[in-house]
């Protein structure tokens, strides 16, 4: 049998997702292991840095992550309202680290959780479009959710364009 835990979402503005999160990387899931803690499941997820848009980790670099659920010994554990990753997706991730929270116990040092969960994982859609989305909001387009998270070239071409409109 499986139990489908139905959560209500508490939407967390951008604005507090930037200043709460101590990283924040575009980055692609590069390898997944689980492992079992306390009768539960887990997943560490490898997650490779394309571009850091807060905290000091380098291109290349990996980063884990830890989300709740996975497979285990043909045992599949799921959480409807947490995040699970898959194999080379490409996202930014809102991260904090997983010391501080419900994944404390694991006593993972240096490993990361997603801040705001499902709200703190923004993928690019699978077609052609340059829309970007999390489980509660989406921008059409991609270069206004960079203007949003500050990516500096991004940012400078709001001002320049903003500047233009100006003149």
């Amino acid at each position: 049998s499986m139990t489908l835990v139905k959560a209500q979402y508490y939407p967390i503005s951008m604005e507090e997702k930037l200043e709460h999160s101590s990283l924040i990387i575009e980055g692609k899931v590069v390898n997944k292991e689980a492992f079992r803690h306390d009768n539960h499941i887990y997943t560490k997820n490898q997650i490779e840095v394309i571009r850091t848009v807060k905290g000091d980790v380098v291109q290349g670099e990996l980063v884990e992550v830890i989300t709740s659920g996975g497979m285990m010994d043909d045992v599949t554990e799921t959480w409807t309202h947490m995040p699970e990753l898959t194999l080379n997706q490409h996202s930014f991730f809102f991260l904090r680290p997983a010391a501080q929270s419900m994944y404390s116990e694991l006593e993972r040092s240096n490993a990361y959780e997603s801040y705001s969960g499902v709200q703190g994982i923004y993928s690019f859609s699978k077609d052609v479009s340059r829309t970007i989305y999390s489980t509660l909001e989406s921008y059409r387009d991609v270069e206004h959710f960079y203007q949003k998270i500050g990516i500096p070239e991004y940012a400078e071409a709001a001002a320049d364009a903003v500047f233009r409109d100006c003149r």
